[in-house]
């Protein structure tokens, strides 16, 4: 393990030979507090050895961010472009008071609910300023390329390409094949013919499983046990996942080294049938982790990419084994998430756009049938400001799956 330790940079190429003393020095105490935990632990999920390890990872990369961090917070004049992502985001929020339609649930939802002319009159009646918003959102973007290329990258996605560990190659055939994808997914949504007339329109987000007759789950329990009669593993060790509700954002899972135990999250703010396609997707990511486990791979060893990957690739085939109808209709997700992405890797690569029209633009993409000029509504999706191409490892895993699915 120490030997691995030399490789951890602060930025893209630049060693820590500093930190990697200081990170040897403390190894030991850290390895005993592990073992230590440990022996706390009931029917752990991992060997000791393995569980060792991904504690030492773990702390590792926390070490690591929180030096950055500090250098960062210590000598600010040597770190201009953190602070200056730091300053457009605090500026960006404060441009027209958008801070409550950002980060309230229930402001944000109220653009996409009720009666469609009521919901165009809220947004006039916002009266934004949506060319001194927009500057603003640009700038930030702008920033974080700055930062980027401070880092040794040479912009923002090329930067988060490394940090989800996607491949160049991989994000490349990605770009390439995007388009095929898209029209394959469409060609697969449900064949709905009663859409009213808004439904691709600026101010609604397209959802084929609220429209659906009805569904395959009434319950949380329910749909814990129909996903362990497929992978039995998770009846095994269900003692071993707990799931809680949050409003801090979509649907997430993480191992807790200290209690053993692999820990949901669920939107709160959304309705059950959208909860329940979240909880579906996070079983996929502990049935991947409790496989992992029993293969003695610890929960650090993967990067982003391949977690998602693997989770994704259950998620699929959990979805065409337990309903063919909730899986199409879950489509409409999918291109939302690639036209999130696609609408990202526009602004982080193109200054000075017209960022309504290609929010627009992106979503005629992924929704064949829609005819959108502007939309002015990314101006309100939280991701971009605090989890920016955060989307980027689901889109692209979830093109790779696609892909293979599809004749030759």
């Amino acid at each position: 393990m120490l030997a691995k330790l030399n490789f951890f940079t602060l930025r893209k190429g630049k060693p820590l030979p500093f930190l990697f003393f200081a990170m040897k020095s403390s190894l030991n105490q850290t390895k005993k507090d592990a073992e230590k935990n440990y022996r706390k632990l009931s029917d752990p999920l991992l060997s000791l050895v393995n569980y060792t390890q991904g504690w030492l990872a773990e702390i590792r990369d926390q070490d690591i961010n929180l030096h950055k961090l500090q250098q960062k917070n210590t000598h600010p004049h040597k770190h201009p472009a953190f602070h200056s992502v730091a300053t457009s985001i605090t500026k960006h929020l404060s441009t027209n008071n958008i801070h409550s339609l950002i980060f309230n649930p229930t402001e944000n939802q109220k653009v996409y609910q009720g009666d469609y002319s009521a919901r165009k009159q809220r947004w006039q009646d916002l009266n934004l300023s949506h060319k001194d918003i927009e500057a603003s959102f640009i700038a930030l973007a702008q920033s974080r390329n700055n930062l980027a290329f401070e880092s040794g990258y040479s912009n923002y996605i090329d930067m988060m390409l490394d940090k989800y560990g996607i491949p160049p190659s991989t994000y490349h055939d990605f770009l390439v094949k995007v388009d095929s994808t898209i029209s394959h997914l469409n060609d697969q949504l449900p064949n709905d013919t009663d859409l009213p007339s808004w439904f691709y329109s600026e101010f609604n987000l397209p959802c084929f499983v609220c429209r659906m007759p009805s569904f395959p789950f009434a319950s949380t329990d329910q749909i814990y046990d129909i996903t362990a009669r497929y992978y039995p593993i998770l009846k095994k060790y269900k003692h071993k996942i707990e799931t809680t509700l949050t409003q801090s954002g979509p649907s997430s899972i993480r191992y807790v080294k200290e209690t053993d135990k692999l820990v949901i999250s669920l939107d709160q703010t959304e309705n059950f049938r959208h909860r329940a396609l979240g909880l579906i997707h996070e079983l996929g990511h502990a049935i991947s982790f409790l496989q992992d486990f029993n293969q003695g791979i610890h929960w650090m060893e993967k990067n982003i990419y391949t977690r998602e990957k693997d989770a994704i690739t259950i998620e699929t085939q959990l979805l065409h084994l337990i309903s063919e109808s909730l899986y199409k209709a879950s489509l409409a997700e999918d291109l939302l998430t690639l036209r999130r992405v696609l609408f990202e890797l526009e602004l982080y690569q193109k200054k000075n756009q017209n960022l309504s029209a290609l929010y627009a633009e992106t979503f005629n993409r992924c929704f064949t049938t829609a005819k959108q000029v502007n939309n002015p509504l990314y101006l309100i999706d939280k991701r971009f400001i605090t989890k920016p191409l955060s989307n980027l490892p689901h889109a692209i895993a979830r093109e790779v799956i696609d892909q293979s699915s599809q004749p030759h």
